[in-house]
């Protein structure tokens, strides 16, 4: 074997020898895993819940077998854990068929039916749990042959890199009983409730309903009790009588007096008035607490019937003059409002570029005549006759709006307007210039007041953190700003001004960004 030979398979055997730095990580790797199974170990034995696991087979006569079960599963069958590892399933399940079933899919009755017998029982278990997980009241047998009901929870879950059944049981078996009782208890109830012929009737504490007869929902107009659940009486009647009535309930609640045989006005917007006597009272839970009210009416509609045509009549006219004052207030506060649009930008609620122009054009010309008044006015000092203008433009914009949405971007917006209006004064002005651009005059301030101020925004909202997106992560966003003060172009006006700053906003964008382009002499 020639040298180089020799060298490189030396090298070769090097590499294969693992370091001893990396029989270190190898090691610390297998402890953290060991922990990590203990740690899983404790938990799964300890859980109040059965937890078995067994092994499916599409075979509907073949067994499945349990791999592992932890101490719930096992004492709630009155087995050793011995007893069960390796042994069919069925061993736990009694011969009477599941009782309630969801599965996932829009099969259900037609998948029930099939849990007639263990073998259809198995093939849809089985089928059905790959489509995702299955929840059944069933009946389990205890190794003494006492028999006892469960709520099982199953899904396919990976097993030591194996497909294998994850059954959650729990016992149910007061629950069923107690059930049971109170099946009876409620029939009697329903009989009472669909038959009587007054108006019964139960609210909670926010006054709504949730049981009556079938008497009130065939007089409401339904055909069924249940379509009352959740309706208030503002559902139904006008909204005086629905609110005379909400506050009777809301007194009953805390003071826990009934109110017995009054005389009620029902005011309906949609047939006529009805009257109806009405007792109503406090109802409580089995500690006593008030948790809603409960009522029964009669109706004594006939004996007031003349009475209440002059009443409704003179009720739908107030109704109708109310109903045309909220117009009038309406049409008033859009008026406002309207108002407000022209001069404001929508979005933000700054002012427009449409105000901007008019306004900074009329400021120029203030200061202009004030100058021309004044020969001995130091431009840049006198604050009272200087003002700047700031040409702000946030940084990357268009990426935050297409990566993120127009929502997003709308949001920050918003934010870094609200930043800029917390660092000047009221007489200045701020403006949506553009889409992502805004023009900020800052009047009756020094060359070194408009570069402190810019100077101010431009720091905090690099600094402030932008929560937005589908995370709700931080963000950093950042803003550039062209700087232009009156007294650098006397003669130029508007146009020249907007300009001069337009263009340091443009270097400040060449320049890297986030950061503020004036003048040297500022």
């Amino acid at each position: 074997m020639k040298s180089s030979d020799k060298t490189q398979s030396a090298r070769g055997a090097r590499k294969k020898k693992p370091s001893a730095h990396t029989t270190g990580q190898l090691e610390t790797m297998h402890t953290k895993i060991q922990e990590a199974e203990d740690r899983f170990q404790v938990i799964f034995d300890n859980l109040p819940d059965g937890m078995v696991i067994f092994n499916p087979t599409e075979n509907a006569e073949g067994p499945w077998l349990i791999e592992y079960c932890n101490r719930s599963f096992c004492e709630m069958h009155g087995f050793d854990r011995s007893e069960l590892i390796g042994k069919d399933i069925r061993m736990v399940s009694s011969d009477e068929i599941a009782t309630e079933v969801e599965l996932p899919n829009e099969e259900h009755e037609k998948i029930k039916r099939e849990f007639i017998n263990g073998k259809t029982l198995r093939r849809a278990t089985y089928q059905r749990l790959k489509q995702g997980s299955i929840r059944i009241e069933e009946i389990h047998k205890r190794k003494d042959g006492s028999t006892f009901h469960i709520q099982a929870s199953s899904c396919l879950v990976t097993w030591g890199g194996q497909e294998r059944v994850l059954g959650i049981d729990q016992d149910i078996t007061e629950h069923m009983r107690t059930k049971k009782a109170l099946a009876w208890e409620g029939h009697l109830f329903k009989a009472l409730l669909d038959n009587i012929p007054d108006f019964i009737y139960f609210k909670d504490l926010q006054s709504r309903f949730f049981r009556t007869t079938s008497a009130l929902a065939r007089a409401f107009g339904m055909s069924d009790p249940a379509d009352f659940v959740g309706k208030t009486d503002f559902d139904f009647f006008t909204h005086e009588h629905a609110q005379a009535a909400f506050e009777d309930e809301q007194k009953i609640i805390q003071t826990g007096r009934p109110m017995v045989g009054v005389l009620e006005k029902e005011t309906w917007p949609d047939h006529p008035d009805t009257w109806a006597s009405t007792t109503k009272l406090p109802l409580r839970d089995e500690k006593g607490n008030i948790v809603g009210t409960f009522g029964i009416s009669r109706d004594f509609t006939k004996t007031k019937q003349m009475e209440e045509v002059l009443a409704r009549q003179t009720e739908e006219l107030r109704l109708r003059n109310k109903e045309l004052d909220e117009r009038n207030e309406e049409i008033e506060r859009l008026n406002v409002n309207l108002n407000r649009l022209v001069d404001h930008d929508g979005l933000t609620g700054v002012y427009n570029r449409r105000f901007f122009d008019e306004y900074f054009e009329i400021e120029v010309r203030r200061v202009k005549n004030f100058v021309e008044h004044k020969a001995q006015l130091v431009l840049g000092q006198d604050n009272d006759m200087n003002f700047g203008l700031a040409m702000i433009d946030i940084d990357h914009f268009k990426y935050i709006n297409d990566t993120c949405g127009h929502l997003v971007g709308d949001d920050v917006l918003k934010q870094v307007i609200e930043i800029v209006e917390r660092n000047i004064f009221s007489r200045d002005v701020l403006c949506r210039y553009g889409g992502d651009e805004f023009a900020l005059l800052l009047t009756k301030t020094s060359n070194r007041g408009i570069l402190q101020a810019a100077e101010k925004i431009r720091k905090e909202i690099d600094e402030h953190a932008f929560v937005f997106g589908e995370n709700q992560e931080c963000q950093h966003v950042t803003i550039s700003v062209g700087l232009a003060a009156f007294g650098e172009i006397l003669d130029k006006g508007s146009e020249g001004i907007l300009k001069l700053a337009d263009d340091r906003l443009l270097r400040a964008k060449n320049s890297g960004r986030n950061c503020i382009v004036y003048a040297d002499r500022f």
